[in-house]
């Protein structure tokens, strides 16, 4: 008797691990930092395949779990007989929370294409989503999960075979683990903050060498770890507007050569002070490293009625290719070498009250360099946005062409601005879908009027 009910118990566990079997095969090339590890494994043999559903919208049915000695959790161990496209992990399980996934839990479905991770999780184990290639959507809204370390491997080669990740911040999540894209970061190409987050740290390394195309560091972000975005070479632009950001230590460099074709960085409304060493670029010879003159962080300007009235020391050090800087009009204390080794720099802009000579000794290190142009007084201008979307900076005597809020790929200038010739700014286009320009005849153009863009331009003759 005892045999027969070896048997039948054998064969229940068989036929409980064939969907396993079947849809995730076995990675013959496994790194070996990734440890095995067995565990005891409930199915839930529900089907439920939600793939044409969004990714937020349903738990997914039928994956694996197991409860802990205590009796107190969950953790997730495997696909079990789920056979749909959008993964999405539960809080709960028969009444209890999920708070973990199991190492090696999803390695090599490459059926999946978005992960939902949900608040309660709190650890993710080596190899979670290992070779899971097809993914594009990864929704992360764990309250608080462990970092991970270097060799963690959790998201190893997830997107590969996709278009590429969309890392989505869900507004209950307070932290980006350390590492957490550290061996797949070239696959993340947008990272979305949810409108109501409350993440307050993005950990270190989390997305070094991503293929992002912009940065944005939103209001509640208070701590960002070392080289968290160095080494993204598609960077165009950098939003920052951290409301509190604590300051950095000289190492930390979490945009060291960011941005290989020219990088734009805009200050948000909600920034007061801008911490030290936010935008060091590290030692002079690891800034020479770019080869092209346009390379790493270009220009810096601020969001209008910014409310920053410090820049922190060392801010802005080693940016060797900055070549454009605006002064806010609340701005009343620069730091010590805030732009040291910027000597790039031709043109300031200052709507503050400083001193931009006493600017340049300061924060430069140095005298003032005769190439650089200074524009100071400013007390009069304003900025008119018109329908077709062209922004436009003009005071008594100067009007400049310095932003486009349309959406169009195909424009065609303006020959003036209320009757007032103007001159296209520096880097007016940088942050756009602008693919071709036509200019009028009486239209200046700035020589870095297109820096850091592949814009076609034509001209217009009369």
């Amino acid at each position: 008797m005892k045999k027969i009910i070896s048997f039948i118990l054998c064969g229940t566990l068989f036929l409980s691990l064939l969907p396993l079997l079947l849809s995730c095969k076995e990675n013959e090339n496994y790194n070996s930092d990734v440890n095995e590890e067995s565990n005891d494994n409930d199915s839930d043999n529900t089907n439920n395949d939600n793939s044409n559903e969004t990714i937020t919208d349903n738990e997914s049915q039928g994956l694996s779990y197991s409860l802990d000695e205590t009796g107190s959790y969950y953790t997730v161990t495997g696909i079990g007989s789920f056979e749909g496209e959008n993964l999405n992990i539960p809080n709960q399980h028969e009444g209890l929370p999920v708070k973990e996934i199991d190492m090696r839990a999803f390695e090599d479905c490459t059926k999946l294409k978005s992960i939902v991770i949900p608040e309660n999780i709190e650890n993710i184990g080596s190899g979670a989503f290992y070779n899971c290639t097809q993914i594009e959507d990864i929704f992360f809204n764990a309250q608080a999960v462990k970092d991970f370390s270097e060799n963690n491997y959790i998201f190893y080669n997830v997107g590969i075979d996709s278009k590429g990740i969309r890392f989505t911040v869900g507004k209950n999540c307070s932290s980006i683990p350390d590492f957490i894209f550290y061996h797949s970061s070239a696959n993340v190409k947008e990272i979305i903050f949810d409108e109501e987050s409350s993440c307050k740290r993005i950990g270190h390394y989390a997305f070094t060498s991503s293929q992002l195309s912009q940065i944005t560091i939103p209001e509640s972000i208070v701590s960002l770890g070392e080289k968290a975005f160095a080494y993204c070479k598609s960077v165009k632009t950098i939003y920052f507007n951290a409301e509190n950001m604590m300051n950095l230590s000289y190492d930390t460099l979490p945009f060291a050569q960011t941005g290989e074709y020219g990088a734009h960085i805009v200050i948000g409304k909600s920034v007061c002070v801008i911490p030290n060493y936010l935008f060091a670029q590290g030692t002079y010879e690891s800034a020479l490293q770019y080869e092209n003159g346009d390379n790493g962080i270009v220009k810096v300007s601020f969001e209008e009625n910014s409310k920053c009235e410090t820049i922190g020391d060392k801010a802005f050090f080693s940016c060797l290719h900055l070549k454009f800087v605006e002064l806010p009009y609340r701005l009343s204390k620069i730091g010590r070498d805030a732009f040291r080794d910027c000597d790039s720099i031709i043109e300031v802009i200052n709507f503050s009250i400083l001193d931009v000579k006493s600017f340049f000794k300061n924060a430069i290190h140095g005298n003032i360099s005769p190439k650089v142009s200074i524009q100071s007084d400013y007390a009069n201008s304003e900025l008119y946005e018109t329908d077709d979307g062209f922004v436009f900076w003009k005071n008594e005597t100067q009007c400049f062409l310095v932003d486009y809020t349309g959406t169009s790929q195909e424009i065609t200038l303006p020959n003036n601005f209320n009757g007032v010739n103007y001159e296209i700014y520096p880097c007016a286009f940088t942050n756009t879908n602008v693919k071709t320009v036509y200019i009028p005849d009486a239209v200046t153009v700035n020589t870095y009027a297109f820096l850091g863009t592949v814009i076609s331009i034509q001209e217009i003759t009369d």
